[in-house]
């Protein structure tokens, strides 16, 4: 933009010039703060696909460490492992499969209440972790996890059931990342 007004055409000119580049100074940290907030976002969205798995909306291995590592008091840790699941892949398909393992995926959470931090290591393997007041209250909810695990689901057309075995172990986690457990 040249304007010339006669007599104070130079200075002027080094006003707008001014403005110019201000304005295009001010555009440019406008379009940084776009590409921030964007970046952000990605990384936002990254970090939490990063420690779910995809299939089930649980966390995955590496959200369940970052969870736990947290917590500290004496948990019950759950690990649970589907007994028939790969019969039920082979008979009715990928898709049936993937539909159960989103229904027990439900049905975990369920069981093990809100508080819960519950993942699912990989294929059939899932692990629960809460506050646990004894180890008979453990014992206790083992046991309901694999009843309810074991009652049968409704996938598509057709109602399959499988097995669930539990393990559970009491742990005490202390602030230093210091860890006792008892079976």
């Amino acid at each position: 933009l040249r304007v010339a007004v006669r007599g104070e055409g130079n200075t002027l000119q080094r006003r707008l010039d001014a403005l110019e580049l201000l304005v295009a100074q001010g555009r440019a940290a406008l379009a940084n703060a776009l590409v921030v907030d964007q970046l952000s976002g990605l990384r936002s969205a990254f970090e939490e696909r990063a420690g779910h798995d995809q299939l089930t909306g649980l966390l995955n291995r590496w959200g369940l460490v970052s969870r736990v590592e947290q917590l500290v008091g004496s948990l019950g840790v759950f690990v649970c492992d589907l007994d028939g699941f790969k019969s039920v892949n082979d008979t009715f398909g990928h898709a049936t499969g993937d539909n159960l393992l989103q229904q027990v995926a439900r049905r975990l959470e369920g069981e093990m209440g809100e508080t819960a931090v519950v993942a699912r290591l990989g294929g059939d393997e899932f692990v629960a972790v809460r506050q646990a007041d004894s180890a008979e209250a453990v014992s206790d909810l083992a046991a309901a996890l694999e009843q309810a695990l074991g009652r049968p689901y409704s996938v598509g057309t057709a109602t399959v059931r499988v097995g669930a075995s539990v393990g559970a172990v009491v742990a005490w986690l202390i602030l230093a990342g210091r860890q006792h457990a008892r079976a």
